[in-house]
């Protein structure tokens, strides 16, 4: 029982600091194949790792940009488009509006914690919104969040 105390637990993350970055970085990208948010594989990482909040930084940036782009390129692999457009009426209109507004759209959505950002890789995939417009707006509203949970919550 002595083993799954708090100081035993902190003593073996210690021992395996250079297996547990490798371990994070295979988990945040393979996360995003099973559609798991990321959230909690950035805080997990950054209690695993408090020393390496840069390199949980890096790897969870990593991660969702790759895992993003799974989903936006999947979508034309799985007809998606097809199935959306014959069960919503208003496709060609949605579509149109991503395309003139989508940055914002992508910027505000990777911002917000409250919503699966998988959902809106795949509209973008699915509306066909330019993937650089898509990607960095994703880059940068991740980034500011993955920075507040990182940098400003107190771990």
């Amino acid at each position: 029982m002595d083993k799954f105390t708090p100081q035993a637990i902190k003593a073996f993350l210690v021992d395996q600091k250079s297996s547990l970055i490798w371990i994070y970085a295979l988990v945040s990208i393979i996360r995003g194949v099973f559609l798991i948010p990321s959230t909690p594989f950035v805080l997990a990482g950054a209690l695993a790792l408090p020393d390496n909040l840069m390199i949980v930084f890096i790897i969870s940036i990593i991660g969702i940009l790759f895992s993003a782009s799974l989903v936006y390129f999947s979508t034309d692999y799985l007809a998606l488009d097809q199935l959306v457009k014959s069960k919503l009426n208003r496709f060609e209109t949605i579509k149109k509006k991503i395309n003139q507004y989508g940055f914002w759209v992508v910027l505000g959505w990777a911002f917000f914690p409250l919503v699966p950002t998988d959902l809106i890789c795949y509209v973008a995939g699915i509306t066909k919104m330019r993937y650089i417009p898509f990607i960095t707006a994703l880059f940068i509203g991740e980034t500011v969040l993955i920075g507040l949970y990182l940098w400003i919550i107190p771990f």
